[in-house]
Protein backbone atom coordinates (compact mmCIF):
# COMPACT_ATOMS: atom_id res chain seq x y z
CA UNK A 1 0.00 0.00 0.00
CA UNK A 2 2.80 2.45 0.75
CA UNK A 3 4.03 2.09 -2.81
CA UNK A 4 0.55 3.03 -4.04
CA UNK A 5 0.46 6.02 -1.70
CA UNK A 6 3.80 7.26 -3.01
CA UNK A 7 2.67 6.79 -6.64
CA UNK A 8 -0.54 8.74 -6.01
CA UNK A 9 1.29 11.54 -4.19
CA UNK A 10 3.92 11.90 -6.90
CA UNK A 11 1.61 11.67 -9.91
CA UNK A 12 0.28 14.89 -11.43
CA UNK A 13 -3.20 14.60 -12.98
CA UNK A 14 -4.98 16.90 -15.41
CA UNK A 15 -8.33 15.09 -15.78
CA UNK A 16 -10.55 12.62 -14.00
CA UNK A 17 -10.24 10.20 -16.94
CA UNK A 18 -6.46 10.33 -16.56
CA UNK A 19 -6.94 9.15 -12.96
CA UNK A 20 -9.12 6.24 -14.08
CA UNK A 21 -6.57 5.31 -16.78
CA UNK A 22 -3.73 5.51 -14.25
CA UNK A 23 -5.48 3.13 -11.87
CA UNK A 24 -6.20 0.81 -14.80
CA UNK A 25 -2.49 0.73 -15.76
CA UNK A 26 -1.71 -0.27 -12.16
CA UNK A 27 -4.04 -3.25 -12.59
CA UNK A 28 -6.96 -1.95 -10.52
CA UNK A 29 -10.49 -2.80 -11.63
CA UNK A 30 -13.58 -0.71 -11.03
CA UNK A 31 -15.68 -2.62 -8.50
CA UNK A 32 -18.41 -0.06 -7.90
CA UNK A 33 -19.58 3.45 -8.60
CA UNK A 34 -22.12 6.00 -7.52
CA UNK A 35 -23.23 9.47 -8.40
CA UNK A 36 -19.93 11.12 -7.39
CA UNK A 37 -17.42 8.30 -6.87
CA UNK A 38 -15.83 5.15 -8.19
CA UNK A 39 -14.21 2.34 -6.25
CA UNK A 40 -11.29 0.24 -7.43
CA UNK A 41 -9.50 -2.84 -6.15
CA UNK A 42 -7.86 -6.11 -7.09
CA UNK A 43 -9.18 -9.52 -5.98
CA UNK A 44 -6.06 -10.25 -3.91
CA UNK A 45 -6.13 -6.97 -1.95
CA UNK A 46 -7.75 -6.29 1.42
CA UNK A 47 -8.42 -2.64 0.56
CA UNK A 48 -10.26 -0.53 -2.01
CA UNK A 49 -9.57 2.89 -3.45
CA UNK A 50 -12.51 5.27 -3.45
CA UNK A 51 -12.00 8.16 -5.87
CA UNK A 52 -14.25 11.20 -5.52
CA UNK A 53 -14.28 14.95 -6.05
CA UNK A 54 -14.58 16.68 -2.67
CA UNK A 55 -16.01 19.80 -4.35
CA UNK A 56 -18.87 17.79 -5.88
CA UNK A 57 -19.58 15.44 -2.99
CA UNK A 58 -19.33 17.76 -0.02
CA UNK A 59 -21.62 15.55 2.07
CA UNK A 60 -19.38 12.49 1.80
CA UNK A 61 -16.33 14.69 2.31
CA UNK A 62 -17.81 15.92 5.61
CA UNK A 63 -18.66 12.33 6.63
CA UNK A 64 -15.10 11.29 5.76
CA UNK A 65 -13.68 14.07 7.95
CA UNK A 66 -15.72 12.75 10.89
CA UNK A 67 -14.72 9.08 10.49
CA UNK A 68 -11.18 9.35 9.15
CA UNK A 69 -9.43 9.44 12.53
CA UNK A 70 -11.79 7.45 14.74
CA UNK A 71 -12.02 3.77 15.56
CA UNK A 72 -15.62 2.72 15.29
CA UNK A 73 -16.78 -0.75 14.30
CA UNK A 74 -19.64 0.79 12.26
CA UNK A 75 -17.36 2.85 9.99
CA UNK A 76 -14.82 1.64 7.45
CA UNK A 77 -11.16 1.57 8.46
CA UNK A 78 -9.43 4.38 6.58
CA UNK A 79 -5.77 3.58 5.93
CA UNK A 80 -4.93 6.94 4.34
CA UNK A 81 -6.22 9.69 2.04
CA UNK A 82 -4.29 11.25 -0.84
CA UNK A 83 -5.36 14.58 -2.35
CA UNK A 84 -5.00 15.72 -5.96
CA UNK A 85 -5.94 19.19 -7.22
CA UNK A 86 -6.22 20.29 -10.84
CA UNK A 87 -8.46 22.25 -13.20
CA UNK A 88 -10.34 20.35 -15.90
CA UNK A 89 -11.93 22.41 -18.67
CA UNK A 90 -11.98 25.47 -16.43
CA UNK A 91 -13.55 23.61 -13.48
CA UNK A 92 -11.52 23.16 -10.31
CA UNK A 93 -11.24 19.56 -9.09
CA UNK A 94 -10.23 18.40 -5.62
CA UNK A 95 -9.93 14.67 -5.97
CA UNK A 96 -9.50 12.45 -2.95
CA UNK A 97 -8.20 8.90 -3.06
CA UNK A 98 -9.52 7.17 0.04
CA UNK A 99 -7.78 3.88 0.75
CA UNK A 100 -10.06 1.87 3.00
CA UNK A 101 -10.72 -1.69 4.05
CA UNK A 102 -12.48 -4.02 1.64
CA UNK A 103 -15.87 -5.01 3.04
CA UNK A 104 -18.60 -7.46 2.01
CA UNK A 105 -21.60 -6.23 0.05
CA UNK A 106 -25.12 -7.50 0.68
CA UNK A 107 -25.27 -9.42 -2.61
CA UNK A 108 -22.40 -11.64 -1.43
CA UNK A 109 -24.08 -12.37 1.93
CA UNK A 110 -27.72 -12.61 0.86
CA UNK A 111 -30.55 -10.14 1.35
CA UNK A 112 -32.32 -12.26 3.98
CA UNK A 113 -29.23 -12.52 6.16
CA UNK A 114 -28.52 -8.80 5.73
CA UNK A 115 -32.07 -7.92 6.77
CA UNK A 116 -31.64 -10.05 9.90
CA UNK A 117 -28.33 -8.30 10.72
CA UNK A 118 -29.78 -4.82 10.17
CA UNK A 119 -32.91 -5.60 12.21
CA UNK A 120 -30.71 -6.89 15.06
CA UNK A 121 -28.60 -3.72 15.20
CA UNK A 122 -31.15 -1.04 14.27
CA UNK A 123 -34.55 -2.46 15.14
CA UNK A 124 -35.79 -1.92 11.57
CA UNK A 125 -34.94 -2.83 7.97
CA UNK A 126 -32.57 -0.87 5.71
CA UNK A 127 -35.33 0.79 3.69
CA UNK A 128 -36.93 2.06 6.93
CA UNK A 129 -33.76 3.38 8.58
CA UNK A 130 -33.86 6.92 7.20
CA UNK A 131 -37.33 7.38 8.64
CA UNK A 132 -36.96 5.54 11.93
CA UNK A 133 -33.82 7.13 13.33
CA UNK A 134 -35.34 8.88 16.33
CA UNK A 135 -34.01 9.82 19.76
CA UNK A 136 -35.92 6.88 21.29
CA UNK A 137 -34.46 4.47 18.76
CA UNK A 138 -30.89 5.82 19.09
CA UNK A 139 -30.96 5.63 22.88
CA UNK A 140 -31.09 1.82 22.66
CA UNK A 141 -27.94 1.60 20.48
CA UNK A 142 -24.51 0.79 21.84
CA UNK A 143 -22.18 3.79 22.29
CA UNK A 144 -20.32 3.44 18.97
CA UNK A 145 -23.48 2.97 16.93
CA UNK A 146 -25.21 5.86 18.69
CA UNK A 147 -22.20 8.12 17.97
CA UNK A 148 -22.04 7.38 14.24
CA UNK A 149 -25.82 7.55 13.74
CA UNK A 150 -25.85 10.95 15.49
CA UNK A 151 -23.03 12.13 13.18
CA UNK A 152 -24.96 10.97 10.12
CA UNK A 153 -28.11 12.64 11.40
CA UNK A 154 -26.23 15.92 12.04
CA UNK A 155 -24.73 15.91 8.54
CA UNK A 156 -28.15 15.12 7.05
CA UNK A 157 -29.43 18.46 8.34
CA UNK A 158 -27.38 20.04 5.53
CA UNK A 159 -27.12 17.13 3.08
CA UNK A 160 -29.46 14.28 2.23
CA UNK A 161 -29.27 11.02 4.19
CA UNK A 162 -28.61 8.19 1.73
CA UNK A 163 -28.97 4.93 3.61
CA UNK A 164 -29.66 1.89 1.45
CA UNK A 165 -28.21 -1.56 0.84
CA UNK A 166 -25.51 -0.15 -1.46
CA UNK A 167 -24.19 2.23 1.19
CA UNK A 168 -24.10 -0.19 4.09
CA UNK A 169 -21.56 -2.96 3.77
CA UNK A 170 -20.50 -5.67 6.19
CA UNK A 171 -17.36 -6.54 8.13
CA UNK A 172 -16.93 -10.20 8.97
CA UNK A 173 -16.48 -10.77 12.69
CA UNK A 174 -15.85 -14.08 14.45
CA UNK A 175 -19.53 -14.89 14.86
CA UNK A 176 -21.38 -12.78 12.33
CA UNK A 177 -21.24 -9.65 10.20
CA UNK A 178 -21.23 -6.06 11.47
CA UNK A 179 -22.97 -3.37 9.37
CA UNK A 180 -20.66 -0.55 8.27
CA UNK A 181 -21.83 2.85 6.99
CA UNK A 182 -19.68 3.41 3.91
CA UNK A 183 -21.39 6.40 2.27
CA UNK A 184 -24.60 7.38 4.11
CA UNK A 185 -24.77 10.99 2.84
CA UNK A 186 -25.63 12.32 -0.63
CA UNK A 187 -24.81 15.83 -1.82
CA UNK A 188 -27.92 15.78 -4.01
Amino acid sequence: MLTLKKKLEEKSFSSINEIYDFLDTLGFEEIGNGLYARCYSKPSLKYVIKVFDALEDEGYNLYLSKIEKIKNKYTPKIFYVVNAKFTEQGTPKRIKFVILEKLHEYSKIGMGKCNTIIKKYFGCYIDEMQYKITDDCISSYDEQLRYIVEQIYDISQEWEMDIHDGNIMYRKSKKSFVPVFTDPICSC
